[in-house]
């Protein structure tokens, strides 16, 4: 969540393979170099296998070790359609289409807390390893009308 610049500190980047954790990854190496980083990818049960191949890819490209924390049981119950479990399709219109006439609120392909989850896993493996310093990137779109409530700042600077 922070950065400290510091080469003997050892980091933990939270690991998706998308843009924005590439970018901190990147940063992450740069800082603390390739030797004192960890790459984290969650499996959380989702319909797609290309954001954990992504992450595995990217932490390769980097030469950083890729750890990789499967919790799909917790989502077992959830509705969300991103789940491999659910029947419902992935939406892709925008977050104001889906959200419809009130403009606000969780979108259907909101995971229940996934980026706490995440962000508690991740702080828990990073002090099993030795790590005092934690990435995390969450898309600032993601925020647009309360589509997913754990990517605002608030959120952020709660759990930072």
């Amino acid at each position: 969540m922070a950065d400290c610049g510091r080469e003997n500190e050892k980091a933990l980047v939270l690991c998706s393979g998308g843009a924005d954790s590439t970018t901190l990854l990147a940063r992450a190496v740069a800082s603390h170099g390739a030797g004192g980083v960890f790459a984290l990818a969650i499996s959380y049960g989702q319909k797609h296998s290309r954001e954990l191949e992504s992450a595995r890819a990217v932490a390769d490209y980097y030469g950083v070790p890729l750890r990789l924390l499967d919790v799909a049981a917790i989502f077992a119950d959830s509705s969300c359609s991103l789940l491999a479990h659910s029947d419902a399709a992935v939406p892709e219109g925008t977050y104001a289409e889906q959200q419809g006439d009130g403009g606000e609120g969780p979108v259907s392909t909101y995971v229940p807390f996934r980026n706490g989850l995440f962000l508690s896993c991740a702080a828990s493996m990073a002090l099993s390893l030795g790590c005092s310093v934690l990435y995390y990137g969450a898309h600032h779109d993601d925020v647009a009308g309360n589509a997913y409530p754990d990517c605002s700042r608030e959120f952020v600077e709660a759990m930072d």
